[in-house]
């Protein structure tokens, strides 16, 4: 195997234990017989720590957020119509405005008259200890910027 060592069962939780920058304190500070303990009953030991106790959601039928969530679909309505037929559906600036501070300024000209002529991906460049590049969202290929289509 070379360099490489093989960890199995509780010794590799407790590598783990060493790797994770949550669990190093723990391997830091605590004897190392503690260690493989908690790396031995790590399954059991997780589902009482993390888990919490289900408690039901209440929620409130407030008549102010109605009123506010129903003149926010009129807006959105209000908006895609005057995308269609903007000077029969006109809105005033500050009703633009605050449109576009929600991010409600959405409209539906994507595809015609004028198409975007771009388009992105993502390259998530990643080293490897050999110093190689590789592109993370690509399953490991070689780093490339160039256009995937």
């Amino acid at each position: 195997m070379g360099k490489y060592r093989l960890y199995f069962q509780d010794e590799a939780i407790a590598y783990l234990f060493q790797l994770s920058p949550l669990f190093r304190p723990i391997t830091a500070f605590v004897p190392w017989k503690i260690v493989k303990f908690l790396s031995k009953n790590f399954a059991a030991i997780l589902p009482r720590i993390t888990l919490p106790k289900f408690r039901p959601l209440k929620t409130e039928n407030d008549k102010r957020t109605n009123i506010f969530v129903s003149l926010l679909l009129i807006l959105v309505s209000w908006w895609n119509l005057r995308s269609i037929a903007p000077k029969i559906f006109k809105i005033p600036e500050t009703v633009a405005a605050f449109a576009w501070v929600l991010g409600l300024d959405q409209s539906w000209n994507m595809f015609t008259p004028h198409p975007p002529t771009q388009d992105g991906w993502y390259v998530i460049p990643g080293k490897l200890e050999d110093g190689t590049q590789i592109d993370l969202f690509q399953g490991g290929k070689p780093v490339s910027w160039k256009n995937l289509n």
